[in-house]
């Protein structure tokens, strides 16, 4: 059984096959709650144990499950040309100085370019403890987990499986969007926007920016810094969020936001969205047109409504030469029904050396050299 955590439309979707001994079963799920963080996801599988549908998991032997894409991480690193088997130990010590809590990491590497100047190193990784922690939730309850992927990936090899050239695929839900960048079957980036058609097509929001629509965090940081200049207060996450945004730094809004009205206010606003989130696509895009990655990404795949598809077409034929090529809304309907394979990312990670390390070395670059 194929069970999709659809972080997208806030879902569960379970999917199995029918074979000579069993009938197929399909099932989506509504949890009734957004699904964006790690603790989400498991408060999302307790609540499927309350239905009936939770009776087919327990009963097979095995399933497969694909997790959202949160908290999946990418990087690169430029090390020096040295041979391959080396490469791994120098890896690790690079990744263990840029992580101190590097056990705490799933990590995956391979080496992405090679030339004779250096490597770079392509690697992603993501947090043991939420993942465990999700999967703990089927095992506590009966239900046998056996090969785990995340969204991004089982979307790359199960739809691009035999297309080698690089891909940008955006998916726009109602709470939340995702732009895919992927080549072949390895993600290479999944930037996430914590925001989706509801916003994007709210006539009576101004989006501030396409990666921070209203600027709230920026101004709780704004305030926090204000209001404790000078004091023994510690600058955390949570204090700042407590901070109420309006303590913070104010932005002046365009004066059509003053003058026009109604309808044609909201035709203004919802324009001014689509801007902003288009440049948000153009900067990643831009990014990955230059070193170390060389990727033409010129079409995007969008996965989003109609009016969505057709406000953000209208914006790029203004503002760049970028094509959204829309796919069925229900174009990832046939991902649950794939096999998923387990994602060597979940099964890898660095362990910490028993013996000693010349970090002097390492940092000097003399590790790997030939002695004269």
């Amino acid at each position: 059984m194929n069970i999709v955590l659809d972080s997208y439309r806030g879902k569960i979707l379970l999917r199995r096959s029918a074979t000579k001994k069993v009938p197929a079963f399909v099932a989506d799920i509504d949890v009734g709650f957004p699904i964006e963080s790690f603790d989400s996801q498991t408060k999302a599988v307790m609540e499927l144990f309350k239905r009936e549908e939770a009776n087919e998991l327990k009963a097979e032997p095995r399933n497969s499950l694909v997790i959202p894409n949160f908290g999946i991480g990418f990087g690169t690193f430029e090390l020096p040309a040295l041979s391959r088997f080396k490469m791994k130990d120098v890896f690790s010590t690079k990744f263990k100085s840029s992580f101190p809590n590097f056990e705490s990491y799933y990590v995956s590497e391979h080496e992405y370019d090679r030339n004779s100047n250096g490597s770079v190193y392509f690697y992603s990784f993501a947090r043991k403890e939420g993942i465990e922690q999700v999967l703990a939730a089927f095992k506590n309850n009966g239900v046998s987990i056996g090969a785990v992927d995340y969204f991004a990936s089982a979307y790359a090899s199960g739809m691009n499986a035999n297309n080698p050239f690089p891909l940008a695929t955006l998916i726009v839900g109602e709470n939340s969007s995702e732009l895919i960048v992927s080549k072949g079957k390895t993600v290479l980036s999944v930037m996430g926007l914590g925001y989706g058609s509801a916003l994007l097509l709210d006539g009576e929001n101004y989006m501030n920016s396409g990666v921070n629509p209203n600027n709230d965090k920026a101004r709780q940081f704004a305030g926090f810094a204000m209001d404790n200049f000078a004091k023994k207060v510690v600058f955390s996450d949570e204090n700042i969020t407590k901070t109420d945004p309006n303590r913070g730094l104010s932005f002046a809004k365009p004066k059509e936001t003053r003058v026009l009205k109604d309808d044609v206010l909201a035709t203004y606003n919802i324009k001014n969205n689509f801007r902003r989130f288009h440049s948000a696509i153009l900067d990643t895009l831009a990014y990955f047109s230059e070193a170390p990655w060389f990727l033409p990404l010129n079409e995007v795949f969008l996965v989003a409504n109609q009016e969505v598809e057709q406000k953000l077409n209208d914006v790029a034929e203004e503002a760049s030469g970028v094509v959204f090529v829309g796919l069925p809304v229900k174009g990832l309907e046939p991902l649950a029904e794939m096999p998923v394979s387990q994602n060597k990312l979940f099964k890898s990670g660095i362990q910490k050396e028993r013996r000693g390390f010349d970090w002097k070395k390492f940092l000097t670059l003399e590790i790997g050299k030939k002695k004269a």
